[in-house]
């Protein structure tokens, strides 16, 4: 049986507009009778496309940190 909180805290929507803040870019919601959007826009850099294939046992550099942070409780299990 799956049981739903039926409301979110709310910090999911304040950590987007924090990271867009540090990335110089910008987010909002856009609320609607049946759905919910977040939109989400940052500067980035395109890289140009190689004909290389990429390899399959990339390993992330010694010392590299990942920080995800969720408040969802289904969302964490799939992390």
């Amino acid at each position: 049986e799956i049981k739903h909180k039926g409301a979110s805290s709310g910090n999911g929507a304040w950590v987007m507009r924090k990271c867009a803040e540090a990335l110089g870019g910008t987010c909002g919601i856009q609320i609607e009778e049946h759905q919910t959007s977040f939109y989400f826009s940052c500067p980035a850099t395109i890289v140009e496309e190689t004909k290389e294939k990429p390899d399959k046992r990339f390993r992330l550099p010694e010392k590299t940190w990942v920080v995800v942070l969720e408040d969802s409780a289904v969302q964490r299990k799939l992390l």
